[in-house]
């Protein structure tokens, strides 16, 4: 009785593993379906769900790397990107903080490596990235 018990459990939590195998692979696929968000990018967006202007950054290999937004612009644009973005993704190995204002503002966002968030309005930080910076392990 007690290997019919076993067994029978190993075989559900098999069939729930298989189950939700293609779920785990649609959202692999949708974070790796970024236009240009290789996973060596980090890439802002203009609009919610990865539309309007894109500005990608790479990362160092290692350490820290710092990039203010005033004066970068939206790719194939005249748009400014600073305090424009609304969305992310993250196909780096790195924890990217995103600052309110140039020079380590008050306010952050953390994309932690691998991650994607396609808006920021639920978090407060829509519109209000003024720096981008890379950490990177060593």
């Amino acid at each position: 009785m007690k290997k019919t018990v076993t067994g029978a459990l190993v075989a559900g939590l098999v069939g729930l593993c298989l189950s939700s195998a293609p779920a785990a692979h649609a959202d692999a696929s949708n974070a790796a379906g970024a236009v240009h968000a290789a996973a060596t990018y980090f890439c802002i967006y203009e609009n919610g769900d990865f539309g309007g202007g894109q500005f990608c950054a790479t990362p160092p290999t290692s350490g820290f790397k710092t990039i203010g937004l005033p004066g970068k612009r939206w790719k194939n644009t005249k748009r400014s990107a600073n305090n424009a973005a609304s969305s992310m993704r993250n196909g780096t190995r790195c924890n990217v903080w995103l600052d309110d204002t140039p020079y380590y503002g008050t306010k952050k966002y953390i994309a932690k490596a691998h991650s994607v968030d396609k808006t920021f309005k639920n978090n407060g930080f829509n519109d209000k990235a003024s720096q981008i910076v890379f950490d990177c392990p060593r």
